[in-house]
C-alpha cells in the first residue's frame, strides 16, 4: 500500500472533529531500534507460549518498505498534529483528530 496516498485519502474523508487511528507495521533501523526490538522478541515469545498458533489468510508483505522514522515524517507532513507512537511487536500507531470547522 502506498502509505502517502492512503493517509492523504483518509485525511480527506475525515470530517471536522472526526478521529483517525492507524495501526501499521514498519521496518526497524539498526542500531537505534535494537533495544525495542529485543524487548519485542521477548514479548512475542511469551505471547506464542500462551496461545495457540493462528495465521491470517490475508496477504503479508514483509519486511515493510518504510522505516518508523519515515512513517513518522510522513504523518507529520500529511496529518499535522497526529500522534505517532512506536509500539512493541513491530507496530506503530497514528492517532489524531481533524480540527473542527471554524
Amino acid at each position: 500500500m502506498d502509505e502517502a496516498a492512503a493517509l492523504a485519502r483518509m485525511r480527506g474523508l475525515l470530517r471536522p472533529g472526526g478521529a483517525l487511528a492507524v495501526v501499521g507495521l514498519a521496518r526497524s533501523r539498526y542500531p537505534g531500534d535494537l533495544p525495542r526490538e529485543l524487548v519485542g522478541v521477548g514479548v512475542d515469545r511469551v505471547h506464542k507460549a500462551r496461545r495457540t498458533l493462528w495465521e491470517s489468510r490475508a496477504p503479508t508483505v514483509w519486511p515493510p518498505e518504510r522505516t518508523y522514522g519515515e512513517i513518522r515524517d510522513l504523518a507529520r507532513r500529511l496529518l499535522p498534529g497526529a500522534r505517532f507512537r512506536h509500539r512493541l511487536l513491530w507496530r506503530y500507531t497514528l492517532t489524531g483528530t481533524k480540527p473542527a470547522a471554524a
